[in-house]
């Protein structure tokens, strides 16, 4: 988990890729839901998740066996792509 005592990542010199990648889905969720666009004060129009994260949301929603099922499903396909996960 990130912690955020010391206040948001400095942009310039943070991914923030890779900070909201490191986010569990729900907290992903919230945050976004949350977030207003500068300005207008609209909402996002759209909530990314990494694949990492649906699959993690996906087994906390139904269960750990599809859990289970989803990551040897995704290793499954990252194994006939020839990819490293």
């Amino acid at each position: 988990m990130i912690d955020h005592d010391d206040g948001p990542p400095d942009a310039a010199k943070v991914d923030l890729y890779d900070v909201a990648a490191r986010l569990s889905a729900i907290d992903k969720i919230v945050r976004d839901l949350e977030y207003r666009l500068p300005g207008s004060g609209r909402p996002l129009a759209n909530i990314v998740l990494t694949r990492q994260q649906c699959i993690d949301l996906l087994a906390h929603l139904f269960d750990e066996a599809a859990g289970r099922f989803l990551r040897k499903l995704d290793g499954a396909v990252h194994s006939q792509r020839g990819e490293g996960k």
